[in-house]
């Protein structure tokens, strides 16, 4: 059965119409795959002062699959479905020929946001298939579907004298998450699964060029509760100084693409 494009009105691709006279026709819906990785910048924490140091790190996306080591990426275990939509490393999903048109990347909601305002301007970003390599210039360039804009809470940032938890730090940016916007490329890429004419692994990597620190605002020890009268006017909280492996910063990447298919 296929009723053509006058049946289904202007505003439908062809595409679109394909896919619909097959489901008519009985055919089982084709499958598609949202394709996104997960990396994460570490730091390390010396006390007394109490400095938050991003060093000089290398992190790939799109380097590892569901279930298998993320150490390439920064992260400490195994790749979960919520880091990644890969099966394998590098290759596309379900050996599917993918066209991408467009790379978005954006900044994951717990990161710290004083490292990532130092670290972003520092970070080159830089798409690769086999031994063909595209600068993407910085992560700020590649706005994405989300992320951070407006306000976030720094965990290293000491807190208000009557406050226990992080501080609110203001000027993050990473595009406008409601306007689902990325960088598109000047040229397409094509993705191809192993086996297929010049078939090679895609990757983007991350690498910040300067080591980024952030120095605590209490340099010299956890702050205790005051007493009321006493230490302060009032009974300011407690506040302890946050483990490294609780400080870092994270951007998922993701593609803007088009699955096509041989015949």
């Amino acid at each position: 059965m296929s009723l053509g494009v006058a049946s289904y009105g202007p505003s439908l691709s062809r595409d679109e119409i394909f896919l619909i006279d097959n489901a008519l026709a009985g055919e089982s819906q084709p499958q598609w795959n949202f394709y996104f990785s997960r990396v994460r910048f570490t730091t390390t924490v010396s006390a007394t002062p109490f400095v938050y140091t991003v060093g000089l790190q290398t992190v790939v996306a799109f380097n590892y699959g569901v279930g298998g080591s993320a150490v390439t990426a920064g992260l400490p275990l195994n790749a979960t479905p919520a880091d990644t939509s890969l099966q394998n490393a590098g290759q596309t999903i379900n050996s599917e020929y993918v066209l991408i048109r467009g790379v978005s990347i954006f900044l994951e909601a717990q990161s710290d946001p004083v490292l990532a305002k130092a670290l972003s301007q520092v970070t080159a970003v830089t798409a690769a298939v086999g031994p063909t390599k595209y600068q993407l210039g910085t992560p700020d360039m590649s706005p994405g579907w989300g992320g951070i804009t407006g306000i976030s809470e720094s965990n290293i940032v000491n807190p208000n004298l009557y406050e226990q938890f992080a501080k609110g730090i203001g000027g993050m940016s990473n595009g406008a998450p409601i306007a689902g916007n990325t960088v598109r490329l000047p040229r397409a890429i094509v993705w191809m699964p192993p086996g297929a004419g010049n078939a090679a692994n895609f990757t983007v990597s991350l690498q910040n060029f300067a080591t980024v620190q952030q120095l605590s605002n209490e340099v010299s020890a956890d702050r205790a509760a005051g007493a009321a009268g006493t230490t302060y006017n009032g009974a300011p909280s407690a506040w302890t100084h946050p483990a490294a492996t609780s400080v870092f910063v994270d951007y998922l990447v993701c593609l803007e693409h088009v699955p096509f298919y041989l015949t």
